[in-house]
């Protein structure tokens, strides 16, 4: 099965409060009936839950200007605490044998900190897994040492520290 990234999207309060907008190029992802200018599709996100979002286009216009209505897109907003600057990221996942659509995805993410000069982003799922496992704090201040090396993945957050080499040259790894 490949997994195709449709957008990603960085939140701004009116899509907190509101609708989220969303990438008219995405929309060709998305089997709208001809005639009509709205559809329900489901999404799974990061723990397998299914949420259901309605995608609607202007009835009028040369733009159709697609976004999750609020109805459909408020729970999944509060259900995750999403808030300004996090992002959502959505893929659409084909099944190569009939080049069919097997399902979206949607990923809630916070950014968590800039490394090398490259965000972070942690699935908001995870967050309480990387508190307690790395005694990472949501702030702009947590800033690994220089050397320090982080990884994340669905299952595990590491932080390994490179001290300084050794008299014989080995670097110390904690």
């Amino acid at each position: 099965m490949e997994q195709v990234h449709l957008f990603t999207k960085n939140l701004k309060p009116s899509h907190i409060s509101h609708a989220l907008s969303f990438p008219t190029r995405a929309l060709r992802a998305f089997p709208i009936p001809e005639g009509a200018h709205m559809m329900n599709f489901e999404a799974v996100d990061a723990t397998d839950n299914a949420w259901t979002f309605c995608l609607s286009t202007r009835m009028t216009g040369a733009h159709p200007k697609p976004v999750l209505r609020r109805r459909s897109w408020h729970p999944f907003v509060e259900q995750k605490g999403l808030a300004p600057k996090d992002r959502v990221v959505f893929f659409m996942e084909i099944d190569e044998a009939n080049d069919m659509v097997r399902r979206y995805t949607v990923r809630a993410q916070r950014k968590v900190m800039t490394l090398m000069g490259q965000d972070v982003w942690v699935d908001v799922e995870d967050l309480p897994f990387l508190i307690a496992t790395v005694g990472f704090q949501e702030s702009p201040f947590f800033c690994p040492g220089e050397d320090d090396v982080v990884t994340a993945g669905s299952d595990h957050v590491s932080l390994i520290t490179v001290g300084p080499p050794d008299a014989t040259g080995d670097v110390d790894k904690t």
